[in-house]
């Protein structure tokens, strides 16, 4: 009879986590939304929303000439939810000039031979933060807003990230070679 019991009690588990907030893309952007929104009312933040969804605000500029496809760009960034928790920090894993990728190409982040950061692979393949990049010139700096459905999705990335995390990175464009 127990074991009867502890089966069921799985079952009715296994059904509760199946029938979980199966929300749809676009249910997500509306909550992202909502959340981008009031984060920048309570911060009195005015950022540049970019047509793919994502917001910005460039905070180092200099006239520089903005990458295209094909150019390298060496960077920096810092990831963190938008109340400030960080994920992730590139300086802690690179080099000042070795975690770079080759703008428009997917799969190609140059490591530092201390190893990457353990996202940059995925961000680099990321088409809003390749559209990120394109708007900082070679040693500029910006802060970008991304929602969960233009970065991690629904799946998020490892423990420091939960699913649907709408995040905020601090990008440093240190060097752009041409192709």
């Amino acid at each position: 009879m127990n074991k009867n019991i502890l089966a069921f009690i799985l079952l009715c588990c296994g059904i509760l986590a199946a029938c979980g907030d199966n929300v749809t893309l676009s249910t997500q952007a509306v909550r992202d939304e909502s959340v981008l929104t009031q984060y920048f009312k309570e911060n009195n933040l005015n950022p540049t929303k970019h047509p793919t969804g994502f917001y910005y605000t460039i905070t180092k500029t200099n006239g520089a000439t903005k990458p295209v496809n094909g150019d390298s760009i060496l960077f920096h960034y810092e990831g963190k939810t938008l109340y400030g928790k960080v994920f992730d920090n590139s300086r802690y894993y690179s080099k000042p000039d070795s975690l770079g990728f080759r703008l428009g190409i997917t799969s190609n982040v140059f490591p530092s031979k201390s190893g990457a950061s353990p996202y940059a692979g995925l961000l680099i393949n990321i088409k809003s933060f390749q559209d990120a990049i394109r708007l900082l010139g070679e040693k500029e700096s910006g802060i970008f807003y991304f929602p969960s459905t233009l970065l991690f999705g629904n799946k998020g990335y490892s423990v420091f990230l939960p699913p649907n995390s709408v995040v905020a990175l601090n990008i440093d464009v240190l060097k752009i070679k041409p192709q």
